[in-house]
């Protein structure tokens, strides 16, 4: 054969084989993205280890749960959870304590938001921890008519906070027949979510109600942690796919963890790298 004929095929060979290296289809891939991109944590403000269940903002929505999407407000990351903002101050990133810490966003800067919601954790990926206390709000209270009816003392912990609206707020649980609203006591109440050391240093006067709330509380995050925590283990990513958990890893999605290559590493990692230099 033509000495030139055989260089040509050679040429055409290689240029073949380099384009199609760099244009896999996206079937094949596909997961190397989905793990890069897992890989992330969510980047808002300086709160490191934003991950799985959560994605928003730099991470896709296969990257976590429906249900926990993150928004980044003025550089904060915000959660909504039953109609009610949090931001995140916080999250473990320890496979064994697998929690974040939360705080009214309404609340941050003032006693007196624009709506007086309670707080109210129902979401299947987040639960209550048990270091929490719930707070009470009283708005605009006849204080003699609320010392009267619940046996407590409104004056002590009162406090104009916007518009000439006065707050005051109790440690103590008031029977839940007692409904100070309805009896026309006070305009509205709010329970809130808080640390029970904040709790029990307001009980001793030795912090203010503003910076208790501010302190935020924990989360625990209502995940199955087993298949997260063994993905994890062998290099994979978290995530779901058609509502299933999905274990990333650098090669193919798994329903349990990384333990074998498809053998597509190298050629995706190549395609991945070329497509990301223009």
């Amino acid at each position: 054969m033509n000495s030139l004929l055989v260089q040509s095929l050679i040429t055409f060979f290689v240029i073949t084989s380099f384009f199609f290296s760099i244009n896999l289809p996206f079937t094949l891939c596909a997961d190397h993205f989905q793990y890069a991109n897992c890989s992330q944590a969510i980047k808002c403000g300086n709160i490191p280890n934003i991950s799985y269940p959560f994605w928003g903002v730099n991470r896709a929505d296969y990257c976590g749960q429906p249900s926990c999407e993150v928004e980044c407000q003025d550089n904060i990351p915000v959660i909504n959870i039953s109609d009610v903002k949090y931001r995140i101050l916080e999250m473990s990133s320890s496979s064994t304590n697998r929690m974040v810490k939360v705080a009214r966003d309404d609340y941050w800067e003032t006693l007196c938001p624009p709506s007086y919601i309670n707080d109210s954790i129902i979401d299947p990926w987040l639960y209550d921890d048990f270091n929490s206390r719930n707070l009470s709000l009283y708005y605009d209270c006849n204080p003699a008519a609320f010392e009267t009816y619940t046996g407590l003392d409104y004056s002590s912990n009162s406090q104009v906070c916007s518009n000439k609206v006065t707050v005051s707020f109790t440690t103590k649980n008031l029977n839940s027949a007692i409904d100070v609203v309805s009896a026309g006591v006070c305009k509205d109440m709010v329970n809130l979510t808080v640390f029970e050391t904040a709790f029990i240093a307001l009980e001793k006067n030795s912090t203010k109600i503003q910076d208790a709330i501010k302190g935020g509380f924990e989360l625990g995050l209502g995940i199955d942690t087993g298949p997260c925590d063994s993905c994890e283990a062998s290099g994979g990513k978290c995530g779901v796919s058609h509502g299933e958990f999905m274990c990333f890893c650098q090669d193919q999605p798994v329903s349990t963890n990384c333990s074998s290559s498809s053998g597509m590493i190298d050629i995706c990692d190549v395609n991945y790298r070329f497509k990301n230099m223009f």
